[in-house]
């Protein structure tokens, strides 16, 4: 590729130039690596738009709410992309000074367009998913099988079309009983919620395709090791109220018969945001992390502002971006490992609202109510895999301070 666009010799001077030689003319490779780079942005907007509307039908089922209105509650996930000096690479290249830049922005394209290949290759896996999903819905009303084109190609689903007559569509599926389950419950004798019957059915049905991240796995799985059931000892879980009072540690492992303490809190995050949440407007907008998580990609956010992944790592049980402020949405993303499966207690909490998917199931949806941080605001047992498990928390402030924190139960 390289080869196809430098077109002078690195040492070459333009006196030596051959006469009739154009400075100003155009590179044809040049012009085909530009071409080529804005079909790649072309193909992954179609895709990203693809997976937004297919999101919005499934978000319509689940909330029974119009189209329209899940479809704009869900922002687009097709990341910022970095500008590229587009008259730079279809210049035929002669001084031997611009050949690092044309370089550099060869380079710089070959790293977006994989970029982009990866992200389209994810978002069609998800898109595979959903549409078996929707499907369901859609064959249990008709007297044939339907394709998805044939669904998205309905007016009720283009969100260019005004449609007068909602299309609302209910089911009972062991997601959205996940969901129920997962709501915060203010009263003190419902904050402990047993998810792991519902998690593992929805395992055995399906299981998530993976996300972009990072982190890399931390070892392999044994798949012959059994399930661990923690027995619950609610009442003991209480004490973590009292942190003073409580052993606990931090760390992303877990392994069985390994250094006995009592509450393990997860305390290394990549953390984003914030987006703009004007008086609490957005409190039930999906941006794109909630749909992909992708640690290399950059949006605009609040303000304006072009917001990418950080990393972010404390030594407090509390997690607090390190940008908060007032009424902003962030997203946290982590990976915890465990030596075999099991069901354990954690408890969590937010200022405000706070939502935690694990490995892209709902494990906790808390109330929209302005709160303040509690470290035992609510408790949920959970199932998590042999390996690696990925963690996934908004968190929105609607005024003053901001934190979530999310910890598991270890003790007897």
């Amino acid at each position: 590729l390289m080869a196809l666009v430098i077109g002078a010799d690195a040492n070459a001077r333009v006196e030596d130039l051959p006469d009739g030689f154009d400075p100003e003319r155009e590179s044809q490779a040049g012009h085909e690596i530009v071409d080529l780079y804005e079909e790649a942005v072309a193909a992954l907007e179609t895709v990203c738009d693809d997976y937004r509307r297919i999101r919005a039908m499934r978000l319509s089922q689940i909330r029974d709410i119009p189209f329209q209105e899940a479809y704009d509650n869900i922002d687009s996930v097709m990341p910022r992309l970095p500008p590229i000096d587009r008259r730079l690479l279809r210049r035929r290249i002669y001084d031997p000074q611009l050949i690092n830049q044309h370089k550099a922005q060869v380079e710089e394209v070959q790293r977006q367009i994989e970029a982009m290949i990866d992200l389209t290759t994810r978002l069609l896996l998800e898109i595979e998913v959903l549409e078996a999903e929707v499907l369901h819905h859609q064959e249990q009303e008709a007297t044939r099988e339907v394709t998805l084109e044939e669904v998205l190609a309905r007016e009720e689903f283009d969100p260019d079309q005004v449609v007068e007559e909602d299309v609302r569509i209910v089911e009972g599926t062991l997601m959205e009983q996940l969901v129920e389950a997962a709501q915060d419950r203010d009263r003190d004798d419902e904050r402990f919620s047993d998810l792991t019957e519902l998690m593992q059915q929805i395992e055995h049905q399906h299981t998530p395709p993976p996300v972009a991240a990072d982190i890399a796995d931390l070892t392999e799985a044994d798949e012959s090791l059994e399930r661990y059931v923690q027995p619950d000892n609610l009442e003991r879980m209480r004490n973590v109220r009292n942190l003073e009072d409580v052993e606990y540690t931090f760390g992303r492992k877990v392994k069985y018969g390994g250094e006995p303490v009592e509450w393990m809190f997860v305390d290394t995050w990549h953390i984003i945001g914030p987006w703009p949440n004007p008086s609490r407007a957005h409190i039930d907008r999906q941006f794109p992390p909630e749909n992909i998580v992708d640690l290399n990609a950059a949006y605009i956010g609040k303000g304006g502002r072009e917001i990418h992944w950080q990393f972010h790592q404390t030594r407090t049980v509390e997690v607090v971006p390190q940008n908060e402020e007032e009424y902003g949405i962030w997203y946290a993303y982590t990976e915890v490992y465990f030596d075999r499966p099991m069901d354990l207690w954690i408890a969590t909490g937010s200022d405000d609202r706070g939502d935690i998917w694990l490995n892209g199931m709902p494990i906790w949806v808390s109330s929209d109510r302005l709160k303040a941080w509690r470290v035992d605001e609510g408790f949920r047992k959970v199932s998590f895999r042999q390996g690696v498990n990925r963690v996934l928390v908004r968190l929105e402030n609607g005024w003053r301070d901001t934190a979530f924190s999310f910890g598991i139960y270890l003790g007897p």
